[in-house]
């Protein structure tokens, strides 16, 4: 089985680009993308269980202390092999 977790940063006192960057260094971490903000980064984990999961989500925590105003920490909850097959939007809200 395989872990996902979500995490939303507000960062301060660093720019978020360079953070982000030193971020996908982490082992675990699939991506680390910069948004308009807030919040300012965008970061999943992928791991193979909870244990490494929690190592890389350490390795996060160790690397941003000291310039987070926030953090919101969403570990995706399994719902079998299914969840991989999406359906499209079938029409844009923004009439695009």
């Amino acid at each position: 089985m395989s872990e996902t977790v979500y995490i939303l940063l507000d960062i301060v006192h660093a720019d978020p680009a360079a953070v982000a960057r030193e971020l996908r260094k982490i082992p675990g971490i699939s991506a680390a993308d910069v948004l308009e903000g807030p919040p300012d980064i965008h970061v999943a984990i992928e791991a193979r269980d909870k244990q490494k999961a929690a190592a890389a989500l350490m390795s996060l925590l160790d690397k941003v202390d000291g310039n987070i105003a926030d953090i919101r920490i969403l570990p995706v909850r399994d719902s079998g092999p299914e969840v991989v097959n999406r359906q499209p939007a079938l029409a844009s809200p923004l009439g695009g």
